[in-house]
């Protein structure tokens, strides 16, 4: 039943967004030949698009339009949200937005909960305990960017009442993939070492029989287990691996989830998410900038594979949390994007420009940057893409930006330990239908 329930959902959210798309270009037309108070960028004339060169650079297009300029924006009428937790679901994208979210914070001159070791996450994959995260001079934080597992009660014990909770998430299939690289599952879980593009496909091995496949790591100490290739996404959202074929907690989780969280954005609308983010949390443009040019990533052999039908079907059937995770949260996004209205793709529209011109820009040396200004706008206001902006932007490691997160925190007495489950050599490791315990 629950599979079925999946399979219709991702039919119907086919559906509605063939209507969404369809329904608001036809929003679009009608509103951009009555008001012309905002602009499409992509009409701009070039007459309305001065550039300013310095150097080998050219700076960015500078919109003229006065009725653009003069238009009340949605933070006129709202004061920022400085308290925010970011849950950091690993292998979604999360790392981008960790970087976009620390630069707020330096900028703000934030509080945020940091671990006392700069390797290690906040506390995974239970609550953090004092100790493991530096201590603020009153006690307080206003933000967390670290990894560390959904834990309503103790975050909300720890932070003020107006705080948001934020998160991303991805494609099932897509995360599967990029976990089963990244932790090497395929060695793990199918005893096999896949380099090149001619070997063994461990997805499609893997999916053939998930189920003979399990590999669930059990913390004897804080009694947390969990599978990487199971509704991990889920799991980071506070939902116990136990429950994986629990019809009515996956409904409740979810519905927990969308009342308590002010945003679940997609990574495969995050441009879309980002500038709805901004909105609800009434921040500026340049908050939610990030470094889009192509990254040179490691390419693994299984990366492009489209699985068959029946491979997709057993994934949704083994991972189907995850799978209405997913379809839900991608219903609610562009339900809240269409709330919005046809100005948010105007605002989308001069975002994607801006964020690809500040990233080619910030790419160039130092000696051929010139000097950049991004004019005000309706969304934001006046700013200097500096050297500075431009180091912090193109910072890959969590790591590197924490210096000015701790600058003002003390250093716990206690030494940081990974969470209450250590030692960490004393755990049990279910490999399909077979249990080994650690040394």
């Amino acid at each position: 039943m629950l599979l079925l329930r999946v399979q219709r959902g991702r039919l119907r959210s086919f559906f509605w967004g063939t209507v969404f798309i369809s329904v608001m270009a036809i929003i679009s037309t009608v509103f951009y030949g009555r008001h012309r108070m905002v602009v499409n960028p992509r009409a701009v004339s070039e007459t309305e698009i001065s550039q300013q060169t310095q150097g080998d650079s050219p700076a960015l297009p500078r919109y003229e339009t006065p009725w653009m300029n003069r238009v009340v924006g949605t933070h006129r009428n709202c004061h920022p949200r400085n308290n925010f937790i970011f849950i950091k679901i690993q292998k979604t994208g999360s790392s981008t937005v960790t970087n976009m979210l620390q630069r707020y914070a330096i900028d703000r001159e934030l509080t945020v909960m940091v671990p006392t070791c700069t390797m290690c996450a906040l506390s995974w994959p239970t609550s953090p305990e004092r100790g493991m995260y530096l201590q603020s001079k009153n006690g307080k934080y206003s933000a967390i960017v670290h990894h560390t597992r959904y834990n309503k009660t103790w975050m909300e014990s720890m932070f003020p009442s107006d705080t948001a909770y934020i998160t991303v998430i991805r494609e099932p299939f897509g995360h599967l993939k990029s976990v089963f690289n990244y932790y090497h599952l395929s060695g793990k879980l199918l005893q096999r070492k896949v380099k090149r593009p001619g070997d063994e496909n461990p997805i499609q091995l893997f999916l053939k029989s998930p189920f003979e496949h399990r590999y669930v790591i059990g913390y004897k100490h804080c009694e947390v287990t969990f599978e990487r290739t199971r509704n991990f996404q889920a799991f980071d959202l506070g939902y116990k691996q136990e429950w994986a074929d629990d019809e009515g907690k996956a409904e409740r989780f979810l519905a927990d989830i969308e009342r308590d969280f002010t945003l679940v954005m997609i990574l495969e609308h995050f441009d879309e998410s980002l500038v709805l983010l901004r909105r609800l949390m009434c921040w500026e443009l340049k908050d939610i900038l990030y470094d889009s040019r192509p990254k040179k990533q490691r390419s693994y052999a299984y990366k492009d594979y489209k699985p068959s039908d029946e491979e997709r079907g057993n994934h949704e059937e083994f991972n189907k949390v995850d799978y209405m995770l997913y379809e839900h949260f991608n219903r609610s996004l562009w339900n809240k994007i269409i709330s919005e209205g046809p100005a948010f793709f105007t605002e989308l529209e001069y975002y994607k420009q801006l964020n690809n011109n500040i990233s080619k820009h910030c790419s160039d040396s130092q000696a051929k940057r010139g000097k950049l200004i991004v004019p005000s706008s309706e969304w934001t206001t006046e700013f200097h893409v500096s050297d500075e902006f431009c180091y912090r932007l193109r910072t890959k490691r969590t790591k590197n930006l924490d210096g000015p997160l701790r600058a003002h925190l003390v250093k716990s007495e206690r030494k940081h330990v990974f969470g209450r489950c250590l030692p960490m050599d004393q755990y049990v490791v279910l490999k399909g239908n077979t249990i080994a315990t650690s040394p």
